[in-house]
């Protein structure tokens, strides 16, 4: 019976008041409720922040746990919190800009259901909205998806998705990895199993490996758990853009050298990736993101303190 399980979901938010209050919208629409949902707060919270959780919390339609961090630290550490707060079955991290389907926590947990030894299950994250307009896009991805589908959810040798988990398949699929805004956990799991803080925004990927490639645990890619995507640049976790991709692929290399074999071999083909993209784009910015993100990984490794400062202290150079 899919009520058996109890979701807690984690919601890490930052000064999105609108964005947050669609996603607690279709939390409150559910056919089955979540246990709990768990907003974190980071950063310094706004008046509006503040009146859309209570909003939630006054029409006593979700049972809503507020954490607020008092200072921004950041999405993992966020999430981290959330989940340490979390008392359900199952911790679902959901990112503020997203809204999801109503049957959405019934596909989690039939994924849990179907699959008794999965650690994690997640679903998929619709992106039309985005990028519907965008005639090259839907060119590329549908030659991607002919090309790759026998990929699915599966890690390339550079540690990347062949595919990303943005459209449908027919039923439920065993994979790599997980969306970082629409994947859930064992909440067992993840008492043993934190999102590193010093990763950046590999944290998903991180966490995802560490779990199906080097300890072959199994995560389940339910693409009927559905969340769409409403492309919010103003506040938020994330960065957008060209300052976005260099992101990507400055945390990459901690994340590549911390998770795989070959690491150095991985690295070079990696570096040639993005040589290679910098050229055709004409942003010959993004092979510095390579040297940073060497750096990067060198003061992870001596750096003798807490991750969460750690990356605080990185954030502030």
């Amino acid at each position: 019976m899919v009520a058996e399980l109890r979701i807690s979901v984690v919601i890490a938010t930052l000064n999105r008041p609108a964005s947050l209050a669609n996603c607690l919208k279709s939390l409150e629409e559910q056919i089955v409720a979540p246990y709990e949902v768990i907003v974190v707060a980071d950063g310094e919270l706004t008046n509006e922040v503040q009146k859309t959780i209570d909003s939630v919390k006054n029409n006593n339609r979700l049972n809503v746990v507020q954490v607020n961090n008092g200072r921004r630290m950041g999405a993992p550490y966020s999430k981290n919190r959330g989940s340490d707060a979390a008392t359900g079955d199952i911790v679902a991290f959901v990112d503020d800009d997203i809204t999801l389907a109503p049957d959405w926590t019934i596909q989690i947990i039939r994924g849990y259901e179907e699959h008794k030894d999965a650690v994690g299950v997640g679903g998929i994250i619709s992106m039309q909205e985005v990028y519907f307009h965008n005639k090259f896009y839907n060119l590329f991805t549908k030659y991607r998806e002919r090309l790759l589908r026998k990929k699915r959810g599966r890690m390339s040798f550079i540690g990347m998705p062949y595919l990303s988990l943005v459209t449908p398949v027919d039923g439920l699929l065993e994979v790599d990895f997980l969306h970082g805004g629409n994947m859930s956990f064992r909440r067992d799991v993840l008492a043993s199993h934190k999102l590193d803080e010093s990763v950046g925004v590999r944290d998903e990927f991180d966490l995802c490996v560490r779990l199906s490639l080097r300890e072959k645990r199994k995560l389940i890619y339910n693409s009927r758990a559905v969340a769409c995507h409403h492309h919010n640049p103003v506040g938020g976790l994330a960065l957008w853009g060209s300052e976005r991709l260099y992101r990507d692929f400055k945390d990459h290399i901690p994340y590549l050298l911390k998770n795989f074999n070959l690491k150095y071999l991985r690295l070079a083909a990696f570096a040639i990736t993005v040589f290679g993209y910098s050229i055709i784009t004409l942003k010959p910015k993004y092979n510095w993101a390579i040297v940073e993100g060497l750096q990067l990984h060198r003061n992870r490794k001596s750096a003798e303190m807490p991750s969460a400062v750690w990356r605080s202290i990185e954030r502030a150079k």
